[in-house]
């Protein structure tokens, strides 16, 4: 992956849209970016992570730093466009952050969303590139990516992969093959977090190694796999114990038949036999089943293995078969006399239920009878009652306007107290026209205060303009001193400056090497495609033998994949001939086919010898499903290997391994001949940033003189301008700063005597009002009294005409008669009580009269009347005589006939339910057996695969070691080495970096870094380093884990690295030796640096330049090339 071209605007401290060309920038595979601290260096690396994930560089930072304050609501929409190579396809993404912006109509804001859309673009793209960089040093050339931007605009150009931001993040994530979190720890080596896998607990290291190298999945496995362990051993041990104790309830169940089956035969009868079965517990066992006959042990456990699984099988169907035989016997005892029994009971109980109802109707008559006699002699208290309650009612009305006028007469008095209480209010206030007058002269006098505070504001005014001018007066002395030492200093410097050497002729020289060197990294380049053609000619060889090996597994997997199919079918065959031969077998001559319809069976189907049962033929449907997948597996397999042949022979150009490796040795020797051009740049280089730190340093002394002095000017002139504010206008004479505090105080008193007359005027307006209130408040009750005489007068009329129709001579007689609401109400529900009683007694003794006449009809009564004429030998009259005797003999009769019923009906509940239960248990044992040693064959694999990868004591490798550990530990060795080789180039080599001395130990104990130093021998922690050491080491240990997630990212190379940290904790040796490890990777891919070192700009030619006016004011960009 290769950058080419980024646009943007609108984007943190940048207000403007800005272009960069990398491919400009990477002429010589090395880059700077410089500027001042915070001017936005950073803000181009949250560019690129935000255009391909959505995301800023730093971790930790938030996405509300993208949208630049400059732009604030405006409508105007942040962007960020980028365009970037991945194994030679162009794409190009573009990305909007979410903003808020101002409503097109009205007031207020709207939310915009983020967006994001992904196209990619036509080969013809790299022509356009590399007519730029043809172009490049020309003075057209100005660094823009514009021209790369107006290609991928065009018609026809591109086309586009996503247009949501969502569907853009999966889009750019299967392209690069990294999570955001590992770009940015392999291209992106961020401020502030550059030190921080070094520095990091062993314990934080472990997971961001997990996380970085995936090593989760891993762990997934490894939980995965003790999980399975778990299950199926609970699985087994579960069903183990459930056969064992589905083994235990089907021996019970067998007992409790044979003890059943032998007690009836001896009692003659099933009943009997259930009657006495808890008599003698010894006796019902004639039988006793040996544990051995049940696949049983000594112990009571399943006889395994001492017993085969189909052994335990065949002696449990043997067992199962013989007391279900029983079983079948004693149910068929037990029907036949329940049904004997059944019919006995009916007739018992049909006369026990016409004599009873006969008993209860005879009852019933009686108490009919004497209800309705108690009800006739209740009658005259219920007409006084109701003659009460009508006088009750003429009454009412009478006294309720009797209560009328009295609170007609407390309302007349009530109105008069308040009238007399507002006369008295009246009388204590002084008359409105006096009032009125004072108000006025109040108001006349606080009509004086605006001029009184216009005089307090002058004087504040003139107090204000006397400090100015004594400060003004100290800041243009203390501003002349700092410009006449400031200007003395800038002409020494420029004097010193004069006697250095011409630093153009030495830029002259530098660029000529760094010229020359480019057709070194030239080579460096052809070594490096060399070196990939003899890797790709290597891995196409080993590719080749191992064809021959998948060729013969296709082929294997392709004869299984025959058989399969082919036993699969006959059996199909096979199962639905036996199927046709179960519907043969229940055909009976003479009656109709259920298939055909025909009532001749001339040759019915015969099950075939070893039919499968469905069981079995799912089984080999399983396996000729695995077959297929395996033979279309091994088939995909030879595909992918020939596909992989094919790629690795283009990429080696069809050189042989011999011809790849002889071309590597010349590029080689050639590079080497041009390795000394780096000393003579260095020592020309180092001579001019001397220079130029000089030149900048005269220049900077000499703007600081010119500022000074204008700034002392300036101060002058404040001082004279405060001086000319400061005099009287009439006699020109300066102000002092008695005369500022006396004119304070006059205007102060002035101010005060006002408001004290807008207190009284308002007062004096509160007392007009309340006079005039209560005269309005008089006029209203005088008028309410007036109304509510008239209104006496009426209601007393009323109430007089009410008495008199009511019968009533006074009005204490009235409210005698008149009963409350509650009472009246209770009187009234008594008396519908008692009518509704009546009516019920009536119906009620004529309804028992009728059931009484039905019941002497029915056969039980009449042939009870019948035997006791005969017996006595005249008619009986009354049958309530003959009920005593016959009821009881009834119920003796129904309770035998019951109990004999019930007995059968238990017996043949027991016979049922036991061969319920032995079906049951059968079933579950049959099940329990299969699905227990089926569960056995798979634990076994499973079981060894979990031990292994959680590292237990009974593992098959037997070292303790997790897969989780191993993955993990095994990744950073590779980190540590590819560091090491880093650090060799780094101060001679002095620093190495080793795992801890923990290893061996559990997951838990993380992964610790030991710093071994080559010039003690000894091993320190990383917490004990210098700034530079820090520095360099930690720079060694971050391009190590970029090179190696890098390696493993699905074969797409990161060909930019950005590496965004402070190198002014190095000293210029250091800085030597990091920036020519920094130039030897650059022969594999782009490297920007971002820094504000002056040491840096001399050394690298191409760089990107961002500056800005002030801390408050928008950054720009330059693209130097």
């Amino acid at each position: 992956m290769r950058l080419i071209g980024m646009r943007f605007m609108g984007i943190g401290p940048y207000e403007g849209e800005f272009s960069i060309d990398f491919v400009a920038l990477n002429r010589s595979h090395m880059f700077l970016i410089e500027g001042e601290t915070g001017s936005g260096k950073s803000t181009i690396l949250d560019c690129i992570s935000f255009a391909l994930y959505g995301g800023v560089s730093v971790d930790d930072a938030s996405k509300d730093r993208l949208r630049s304050r400059f732009l604030d609501t405006q409508q105007t929409p942040s962007f960020v466009d980028l365009i970037f190579t991945v194994n030679g396809r162009y794409y190009r993404v573009r990305r909007e952050p979410a903003y808020t912006r101002r409503k097109k109509r009205g007031e207020g804001t709207i939310a915009e969303n983020a967006t994001g859309k992904l196209w990619e673009i036509d080969g013809g793209l790299a022509d356009v590139i590399a007519a730029s960089k043809d172009s490049i040093g020309d003075a057209a050339s100005d660094g823009s990516a514009a021209v790369y931007f107006d290609y991928a605009e065009a018609d026809g150009h591109a086309k586009p992969l996503a247009s949501q931001a969502r569907d853009t993040n999966i889009e750019v994530g299967r392209l690069l093959h990294l999570t955001r979190d590992q770009f940015s720890k392999t291209v992106m080596l961020a401020q502030g977090q550059f030190s921080s896998f070094l520095k990091c607990r062993p314990e934080e290291r472990t997971q961001l190694i997990k996380s970085l190298f995936s090593a989760g999945v891993y762990e997934r496995i490894q939980k995965t796999l003790d999980t399975m362990r778990k299950q199926h051993a609970d699985i087994v041990d579960g069903q183990r114990r459930e056969l064992r104790a589905a083994i235990h309830e089907m021996r019970d169940v067998a007992e409790r038949v044979d003890a059943l089956a032998g007690d009836g035969e001896a009692s003659g009868g099933v009943g009997g036999a259930v009657a006495d079965a808890g008599d003698d517990v010894a006796g019902i066992a004639n039988v006793e089943a040996d544990a051995a006959t049940w696949g049983l042990g000594d112990d009571g456990d399943v006889a395994e293995p001492a017993l085969e699984p189909q052994d335990i099988v065949a002696r449990l169907d043997e067992r199962m078969n013989e007391t279900a035989a029983r079983a079948r016997n004693v149910l068929r005892r037990c029907r036949r006399d329940v049904a004997e029994s059944d019919e006995r009971l009916r007739l018992a109980q049909r006369d026990l239920t016409v004599l009873t109802q006969t008993g209860q109707a005879v009852d019933a008559e009686r108490q009919a009878a004497a209800r309705q006699d108690e009800l006739a002699g209740r009658r005259p208290a219920m007409d006084e009652r109701r003659a009460a309650l009508e006088r009750s009612r003429k009454a009412e009305p009478a006294v309720r306007a009797a209560d009328d006028c009295a609170g007609l007469e407390a309302d007349i008095a009530r109105q008069k107290r308040a009238l007399a209480d507002v006369r008295d209010d009246l009388a204590g206030l002084e008359p409105a026209d006096v009032m009125v007058k004072a108000r006025e002269q109040a108001l006349l006098q606080a009509a004086g205060r605006p001029m009184a505070e216009a005089a307090l504001q002058s004087a504040l005014a003139l107090r204000e303009q006397l400090n100015k001018l004594a400060d003004a007066r100290r800041r243009a002395e203390k501003a002349q001193g700092k410009a006449i030492r400031l200007r003395d200093e800038a002409d020494a410097a420029e004097a010193a400056l004069a006697r250095l050497d011409d630093p153009e002729g030495m830029e002259e020289r530098i660029r000529e090497l760094v010229r020359r060197e480019a057709l070194r990294m030239q080579l460096d380049d052809r070594l490096r495609g060399a070196g990939e053609r003899l890797d790709h000619a290597r891995r196409r060889d080993a590719e080749r033998r191992r064809l021959e090996g998948l060729r013969a597994a296709a082929q294997k997997a392709e004869t299984e994949r025959v058989e399969a199919r082919e036993a699969h079918e006959q059996a199909q065959r096979a199962f639905l001939a036996a199927s046709a031969a179960a519907l043969a077998d229940r055909l009976v001559a003479g009656r109709p086919c259920p298939v055909c319809g025909g009532t001749e069976h001339p040759a019915p189907a015969v099950r075939p010898k070893d039919a499968p049962d469905e069981d079995r033929l799912a089984e080999l449907a399983d396996r000729l499903n695995t077959a297929v997948q395996q033979a279309a597996d091994a088939a995909n397999a030879v595909r992918l290997c020939e596909q992989r042949i094919d790629a690795e022979d283009d990429q080696a150009e069809q050189l042989s391994e011999a011809d790849a490796e002889a071309a590597m040795r010349k590029l080689q020797e050639e590079r080497d001949a041009a390795a000394q051009l780096t000393v003579q740049r260095k020592r020309l280089e180092e001579q001019l940033a001397e220079i130029r730190a000089k030149v900048e340093d005269a220049k900077q002394r000499r703007q600081q003189a010119e500022v000074a002095a204008v700034a002392s000017d300036s101060a002058q002139e404040l001082a004279e301008s405060a001086e000319s504010a400061c005099l009287d206008t009439e006699t020109g004479k300066p102000y002092t700063d008695e005369t500022a505090r006396q004119r304070e105080a006059q205007a102060r008193q002035d101010i005060a005597a006002c408001e004290a007359q807008a207190a009284k005027a308002e007062e004096l307006a509160h007392r007009i009002a309340r006079r005039a209130e209560l005269e309005q408040r008089a006029d209203r009750t005088e008028s309410a009294l007036a109304a509510l005489g008239e209104q006496l007068s009426k209601t007393r009329s009323q109430r007089d005409d009410l008495l008199a129709s009511g019968g009533f001579a006074t009005e204490a007689e009235a409210r005698a008669a008149m009963l409350d609401r509650p009472a009246a109400a209770q009187l009234q529900a008594m008396l519908d009580h008692y009518a509704a009683d009546v009516e019920v007694a009536a119906a009620e003794l004529a309804r028992v009269r009728r059931e009484l006449d039905e019941l002497r009809r029915t056969p039980t009564c009449r042939a009870l009347i019948t035997d006791a004429d005969a017996e006595t030998g005249a008619e009986t009259k009354d049958i309530a005589e003959l009920l005593p005797a016959a009821l009881a003999a009834a119920q003796a009769q129904a309770t035998d006939a019951e109990r004999a019923h019930e007995s059968a009906i238990r017996a043949e509940e027991q016979a049922g339910n036991l061969d319920a239960e032995r079906d049951r248990r059968a079933k579950t044992l049959t099940r329990a057996v299969r699905v227990w040693s089926e569960s056995c064959a798979r634990f076994a694999p499973i079981r060894d695969m979990a031990s292994l990868a959680s590292g237990r004591s009974d593992s098959p490798a037997g070292d303790g070691l997790s897969l989780v550990t191993y993955a993990v530990t095994e990744r950073f060795r590779d980190v540590l080495d590819r560091a090491n080789d880093i650090l060799k180039d780094i101060r001679g080599g002095v620093y190495e970096l080793r795992l801890g001395t923990h290893e061996g130990r559990a997951v838990k104990t993380g992964l610790p870094i030991e710093v071994f130093d080559r010039r003690s021998d000894l091993d320190t922690e990383a917490s004990t380093l210098s700034g530079g050491e820090t520095f360099f080491v930690s720079l060694a240990l971050s391009l190590a884990l970029a090179d190696i997630i890098q390696a493993e990212n699905g074969g797409i190379s990161m060909d930019t690295l950005f590496i965004d940290e402070g190198f002014g904790s190095l000293s210029e040796d250091y800085l030597d030796d990091v920036l020519a490890v920094l130039r030897s990777m650059s022969r594999h891919r782009d490297i920007g640096v971002i820094s504000h070192v002056g040491l840096l700009k001399d050394q690298i030619s191409e760089r990107i330049s961002v500056t800005r006016i002030t801390e408050d004011s928008s950054s720009r960009l330059a693209v130097i090339v």
